[in-house]
């Protein structure tokens, strides 16, 4: 079985283990990821890494080198959608991955439970990134801008990223993982809105396909 990520691999470990199946006698188990946790799970977890190190190395050397030879988009302007290309990219990555060793280790919430929590609004985002396109582009047409659209949809992630890591400790741990879907459903739609105007601003830099590929790899 290859799960999505590391967090997956643990929870179906644990449901298996509970049924009596053997791991990884009776089936093999494949995460994503490499987390902390993979290390020190019962048995030990299979998992890819990727060196995300030297990715981020050589996507900054080519952006860096593309931007050097762009007389016609301004440098200032390929910073500004750089900048909003790494928020995604951080806001995208990091929930998974402080996911795991806050809720699950630090607070004891069951793994399996906590991969569909995080899962779930990840899958209802992808269903929705049609409409939220729509909208977006009914809005940018009657403003003339995305600004507003980027203005609120970057604060508004931000600070439900933020206030997901609040949740009161004392809490059970359903009322926990409730809180933790309710935000994370918010914070998904948010970031599905961010993602979407940031990509389409930089679709709209310039009409030119080799200009937008130089754009596009920030």
């Amino acid at each position: 079985v290859l799960c999505y990520n590391d967090a997956m691999a643990t929870g179906v470990i644990s449901a298996l283990t509970d049924l009596g199946i053997r791991i990884p006698e009776d089936v093999s188990i494949v995460g994503f990821d490499d987390v902390l946790l993979a290390k020190y799970c019962m048995p030990k977890l299979t998992t890819v890494k990727y060196p995300i190190d030297i990715m981020a190395r050589k996507a900054t050397e080519l952006a860096l080198s593309l931007i050097a030879k762009d007389p016609d988009i301004s440098r200032q302007h390929k910073m500004a959608l750089g900048f909003g290309f790494l928020a995604i990219f951080f806001a995208n990555q990091s929930l998974s991955a402080m996911a795991i060793p806050y809720f699950q280790m630090t607070l004891g919430l069951d793994p399996f439970k906590l991969s569909l929590v995080m899962a779930g609004p990840i899958i209802f985002a992808a269903f929705i990134c049609q409409t939220v396109g729509q909208l977006s582009d009914r809005i940018n047409n009657s403003k003339g801008s995305r600004r507003i659209i980027l203005l609120l949809s970057g604060v508004i992630s931000g600070l439900l990223f933020g206030a997901i890591w609040m949740v009161p400790t004392h809490w059970a741990a359903n009322s926990i993982l409730c809180y933790i879907l309710m935000l994370n459903f918010l914070f998904c739609i948010s970031l599905t809105f961010l993602t979407i105007n940031v990509k389409s601003l930089a679709f709209e830099m310039s009409h030119d396909a080799q200009q937008r590929v130089k754009v596009m790899a920030f």
